[in-house]
């Protein structure tokens, strides 16, 4: 998957915990990097070309595990200046695990979900396999991937509107409320 399903899930996952406009934005970058975290294992698997391991792509870095010990590091690091280090760690956990669980309904998709208990790749049945794909990374850079991005664009679209509808909404209503003060006299 090109990872548009997953940046749209972590800047909405941002949005929902930001308590007010002025940290939306950050929560929302914070967010976006968290929920495509997991696909940072692409590096390695260009220099090293290591496939269908757990040192590929879509392997230990996919774990629920890694979720759990990054989004913990994570609450401790900087949950004290964001939402206090348990919820911040908690949040990280199920922003990043959301990461590998969209990639299961990734047609032809298989995770190392379970990683370090087992070394198999988990799937569900095809036929809940309903997210778009290119079968390489390699066409990730070729024309096949137009249709796939707009796809799952498209399918994904409800995350991206709740994240970014809410603060122009916000800040719509504030001007509204400045203009009619205007207009009273206020």
């Amino acid at each position: 998957m090109p990872t548009i399903a997953h940046l749209a899930v972590g800047l909405a996952a941002g949005r929902y915990m930001a308590r007010n406009d002025q940290e939306a934005p950050r929560a929302m970058a914070l967010g976006a990097v968290l929920a495509t975290l997991p696909d940072w294992d692409l590096i390695s698997h260009a220099f090293a070309g290591v496939q269908d391991t757990m040192a590929g792509h879509r392997g230990a870095s996919h774990s629920l595990i890694a979720a759990v010990a990054v989004g913990a590091i994570v609450g401790i690091a900087i949950g004290s200046r964001w939402w206090g280090r348990w919820r911040t760690a908690l949040w990280a956990i199920l922003t990043i695990g959301s990461h590998p669980i969209l990639d299961l309904f990734n047609v032809q998709g298989k995770v190392g979900l379970f990683w370090p208990w087992t070394d198999q790749f988990s799937t569900v049945p095809p036929q809940f396999q309903f997210i778009p794909g290119v079968l390489s990374t390699a066409e990730l850079l070729t024309p096949k991937v137009i249709p796939v991005v707009i796809w799952e664009a498209v399918i994904f679209s409800p995350f991206f509107v709740y994240a970014f509808w809410r603060p122009v909404k916000a800040r719509r209503g504030q001007q509204d409320r400045e203009i009619e003060g205007t207009a009273t006299g206020q």
